[in-house]
């Protein structure tokens, strides 16, 4: 058991929660006491713990194998001396529809200290009045006061929400709101904001290098450690709390993140094929090149079959030429699963699915069969295994005959947006992978605003271990949802297409951070199509356009 005065704790609550998660039957606890003991210096906080050595379950190595493992020390009672340091770390942190990425140490505190009032002095082409959000128990207002000479300002502007929760639906609806906090309460939707000293990057966190836990000193720290070793052979449950807290840290820095990028319908035939005729086999991504093929994982869906053979049951149909285009992309992984994939019928999928397998792109989603159709595409990038899913819940609209096309033991097709297949599918890729992401052809063509199908669905993913869900179909903009551990974009709308009509020409980019598993960033990287291919939007209209779907999400949201 350990005591810790109420701010610590306060800091520490999320890493307990998730050391207690990790390693159940590791034998250490949290207390709050009342009154806090230490001291606050102008640089660090000095806090004096007490733990008693009595029953300590032996701790395990950091490995998922084992982690579960605990045993006795033994009958003695021992309380004993340990001094764990540690680095208490603080980020800045604004929405997601901020494209705020850095900001100078000095600028910061000029914001905090209410020199600055307004994101035009902070970001260039952003605007509007900085509001400072926090909430009653957030340790990291301690760091504000240290970092200020004044701080009666801050104190006077910030707007204190009810609970940490509150805090988080806050930030992310709100373009405008900035706030400090422990860098273990960043969350999907809250981007973590880079602190600049001059020309060099500080990372993302203001660090309180100084903080000590201490144990109160009833016996020599080198007897009980020789005593513990004797017993355990290991570490104590203690030191591995400490280590487990650094390793959190680590992650939520972004140490060996990946990057993926998501986007919407790519479609390779009429328009676009005229325009490719015109302009060249590459020009459609031309625009985007460079982000598609900078991230570690794109992905996107594939509107069309591609094939020089098939009966026309529908539409769309690119001819095997389009692969140049596909491969110059950047695109890693496409969904099938949609309601053009069979437009020339069985023979066209099977051909679409086998050119991009030989071209190095894995197509999820559809197949000959039913286990083929719902089988994920795995993909296994710097240690971390991603599991790509793909359904639909749309596949016979506008055929020549109104077939079934989702797949079956004896039929080729695609993977139904069903209840039972999408929970058993997801819930086995996140059994077997490191981080699952599902694409949903879902939604009403045209409309920018959600439904009960797609909402309904998006939970269904999410509860069975998805931490993406990635919407098309509507083809035009829908709003974005995140949860604790997940993001949802209902529609990122059309990016590769020829259509016309109001809304179908705005896309998006949503370009993603994922370390060890966790979302640590989320970018919104607004596009316009123009001739058929995607343009990344600067200065007042990517504002605009953050500001538009902004106020999508937050109507979806109520």
């Amino acid at each position: 058991m350990v005591g810790v005065s109420e701010p610590v704790w306060h800091y520490l609550q999320p890493y307990y929660e998730g050391f207690r998660e990790r390693y159940p039957r590791v034998a250490i606890e949290l207390v709050v006491i009342a009154e806090p003991v230490g001291a606050h210096t102008d640089a660090s906080r000095s806090v004096r713990w007490r733990i008693a050595f009595d029953d300590v379950g032996r701790s395990v190595q950091s490995d998922r194998a084992t982690a579960g493992a605990s045993a006795v020390v033994g009958a003695m009672s021992v309380t004993g001396v340990a001094v764990r340091s540690f680095d208490a770390r603080f980020v800045p942190v604004v929405s997601a529809f901020n494209p705020t990425a850095e900001v100078s140490l000095e600028i910061l505190r000029m914001t905090l200290a209410g020199e600055l009032s307004d994101w035009s002095s902070v970001q260039p082409d952003w605007s509007g009045r900085i509001e400072f959000l926090t909430w009653p128990d957030n340790p990291a207002d301690d760091m504000i006061i240290h970092l200020l000479d004044d701080a009666d300002h801050y104190e006077a502007t910030k707007t204190d929400l009810d609970n940490y929760g509150s805090f988080l639906d806050r930030l992310r609806l709100n373009p405008h709101g900035l706030a400090l906090v422990p860098l273990a309460r960043i969350a999907p939707g809250v981007n973590p904001v880079t602190i600049v000293a001059g020309d060099a990057a500080m990372g993302t966190q203001l660090v309180c290098r100084a903080n000590v836990l201490e144990l109160e000193q009833r016996s020599p720290l080198s007897v009980v450690r020789r005593w513990l070793a004797r017993q355990t052979r290991e570490r104590t449950a203690l030191d591995l709390f400490i280590d487990y807290i650094r390793s959190v840290d680590s992650t939520l820095s972004g140490d060996g993140a990946v990057t993926l990028v998501a986007v919407g319908d790519v479609m390779m035939d009429r328009g676009v094929r005229l325009a490719m005729n015109k302009l060249g086999m590459t020009h459609p991504f031309e625009g985007t090149h460079q982000v598609l093929s900078s991230a570690d994982i794109a992905v996107a869906n594939l509107e069309t079959p591609i094939s020089n053979r098939g009966t026309p049951l529908n539409m769309f149909r690119a001819y095997p030429d389009v692969m140049k285009t596909l491969r110059y992309s950047g695109i890693d992984v496409v969904s099938v699963a949609n309601n053009h994939i069979l437009d020339y019928d069985e023979i066209a999928l099977s051909d679409t699915l086998a050119y991009l397998r030989d071209n190095g792109i894995q197509g999820v989603g559809a197949g000959l069969n039913a286990a083929e159709a719902r089988r994920a595409a795995v993909v296994d990038v710097r240690g971390m295994t991603m599991s790509f899913l793909a359904y639909t819940e749309l596949w016979f609209c506008q055929t020549k005959d109104n077939r079934e096309y989702d797949a079956t033991e004896t039929r080729a097709g695609v993977a139904p947006l069903k209840e039972e297949v999408v929970t058993a599918g997801v819930a086995s890729a996140a059994a077997s992978s490191d981080f699952v992401v599902v694409s949903c052809h879902w939604g009403q063509e045209y409309n920018h605003y959600s439904n009960d199908t797609q909402r309904r669905f998006a939970r269904i993913a999410t509860s069975a271990g998805a931490r993406v869900v990635l919407g098309h179909h509507p083809h035009v903009l829908q709003g974005i949802e995140f949860g604790d551990s997940w993001v949802v974009a209902y529609s990122l709308g059309n990016f590769v297409f020829d259509q016309r009509q109001p809304g179908t020409q705005d896309s998006l980019i949503l370009r993603i951070t994922i370390s060890a598993g966790h979302i640590i960033r989320v970018e919104l990287l607004p596009c316009y199509i123009v001739d058929c291919r995607p343009v990344l939007l600067a200065g007042d209209l990517k504002r605009k356009a953050l500001l538009e779907l902004c106020r999508l999400s937050s109507d979806r949201a109520e």
